[in-house]
C-alpha cells in the first residue's frame, strides 16, 4: 500500500512540471542525439555491428537491452555477474555508438 501511495505522490508531483506531447517525434531532447540514431539505416546493419562485438559483450547488450530482462535475470540466464553484464552491456553501447559515428563521417 505504502508503493501504491508513493507511486502516486511521485506521479502528481511529476505531472504539476512536465507534460507530455504526443505529437512529438524525437526520443532524445538534442537533434544532434537524433541524428546519430537515424545514421544505422537498416536491421542488417544493426545486425551486423552486434556480430562485431566480442560475445559477452554481445550476450550482456541482448539479454539487458533487447530483451529487457532485470539484471537478476539476466545473470541467472548467462551465468554472469549483474555487475558484469552491466559493465558488457555499457562496454558494448559504447563501441555501438563509436563505429556508428565513424561511419557517420566523410
Amino acid at each position: 500500500a505504502r508503493r501504491a501511495i508513493d507511486l502516486l505522490r511521485r506521479r502528481q508531483r511529476v505531472s504539476k512540471y512536465e507534460s507530455t506531447d504526443p505529437q512529438l517525434l524525437e526520443t532524445f531532447s538534442g537533434a544532434a542525439a537524433n541524428n546519430e540514431v537515424e545514421a544505422v539505416h537498416s536491421a542488417d546493419e544493426v545486425a551486423h555491428l552486434l556480430q562485431q562485438l566480442p560475445a559477452r559483450q554481445r550476450e550482456a547488450l541482448e539479454i539487458l537491452k533487447l530483451r529487457d530482462l532485470s539484471a537478476a535475470q539476466a545473470a541467472r540466464l548467462s551465468g554472469q555477474s549483474a555487475g558484469a553484464l552491466k559493465v558488457n552491456a555499457h562496454r558494448a553501447l559504447k563501441a555501438l555508438r563509436g563505429w556508428m559515428q565513424a561511419r557517420e563521417k566523410p
